[in-house]
C-alpha cells in the first residue's frame, strides 16, 4: 500500500513520547469533523475537561443539523451545564479532520473566534488521532491505520504503529485497490466504509474496526500536540476543496479558449 503525502498531511505531535500535557485551565473540546455515518456509540458535539482531563460535561449537537446554526448555542449550554463562562477556558482543542468540508471549517473558525476573545489557546487535533485513543486497548497494541474522507475510489489513511505513543505519523490518500490493513493490525472506518470493503472482497470484516469519535477523544488525543496561537490554527483538508477544483477547471477553459 502506497500513501501520497505532502507536509500539510503529517500529523506534527509534541516532541514528547510520553502523556504529559495537561491544559492549564478548563479545556473546551470540539468534535463536529464527520457528522454522518458514524458508529452507533459516537457523538458529535462539545465537552468541557479539567486540567486533569476529567469530562465535566458534554452536549451533542443533531448528527445532521447545520452545525453554523448549532454549534455555538450547544457551547453556550454546556458552560451553563458546567457554570463556567468563555472567559473561562483556557484551552480550545478542536478536531481539525479530515472530515466533512464545512463541519471541520465551522469549528475551526469558532474556536479561533473564541480563543481570539478569551485569550486561550487553541490545540488542532487530527481527527485519526482522537479516533486512535478511543480503541479498546487491544486494537492499539496493534497497528492501526484510520481511514477517513473516503471517496468512490480513494480514502485517506493515517499509519499508527503499535501503542503510539505521540510519534510522528505519515499520511494521506490511498487508492481503495490498494488499501490492505497493517501487517498485524486492523482498518479503522465508519460503518458504510467498512460495508464498502467488505462488497469489494478484499478486506474482511474481522481486519476492520468500527470508527467511534467523541468530544472526549479529542481531550484525551490533545496531550500530544502543541499549544498554538489561534492564527495557526488550521483544518486538515485531505484534498482540494471541489469548489476550488471547478473554478480552477473553469479558469483553465477560459485561458484556452
Amino acid at each position: 500500500m502506497s500513501i501520497r503525502a505532502d507536509d500539510r498531511t503529517r500529523h506534527r505531535p509534541r516532541q514528547s513520547d510520553t502523556l504529559t500535557f495537561m491544559p492549564p485551565d478548563l479545556m473546551l473540546a470540539i468534535e463536529t469533523s464527520n457528522p454522518r455515518h458514524l458508529s452507533s456509540d459516537s457523538l458529535v458535539g462539545v465537552a468541557i475537561a479539567g486540567p486533569d482531563g476529567q469530562i465535566h460535561g458534554v452536549r451533542e449537537l443533531a448528527p445532521r443539523s447545520r452545525h453554523d446554526d448549532a454549534l455555538l448555542p450547544a457551547i453556550h449550554d454546556l458552560c451553563a451545564d458546567v457554570g463556567v463562562e468563555g472567559r473561562d477556558l483556557g484551552c480550545i482543542a478542536v478536531s481539525i479532520g479530515p472530515g466533512g468540508y464545512t463541519s471541520i471549517r465551522i469549528a475551526s473558525t469558532t474556536a479561533k473566534l473564541m480563543a481570539e476573545a478569551s485569550g486561550a489557546t487553541c490545540i488542532g487535533v487530527p481527527t485519526a488521532s482522537a479516533a486512535l485513543v478511543l480503541l479498546p486497548e487491544l486494537a492499539r497494541s496493534r497497528p492501526v491505520t484510520v481511514c477517513l474522507a473516503w471517496k468512490r475510489d480513494d480514502v485517506w489513511c493515517a499509519e499508527f504503529g503499535a501503542d503510539w505513543a505521540g510519534e510522528r505519523v505519515t499520511a494521506g490518500i490511498v487508492p481503495l485497490d490498494e488499501l490492505a490493513p497493517p501487517a498485524g493490525g486492523v482498518l479503522v472506518g465508519d460503518e458504510q466504509f467498512q460495508a464498502m470493503m467488505q462488497d469489494r472482497g478484499t478486506i474482511r470484516g474481522d481486519q476492520m474496526h468500527p470508527l467511534r469519535l467523541h468530544p472526549a477523544g479529542v481531550v484525551h488525543a490533545s496531550e500530544w500536540y502543541e499549544p498554538v496561537e489561534p492564527e495557526r490554527l488550521l483544518p486538515l483538508y485531505p484534498r482540494e476543496p471541489e469548489a476550488v477544483s471547478k473554478w480552477a477547471a473553469l479558469k483553465a477553459r477560459e485561458n484556452r479558449s
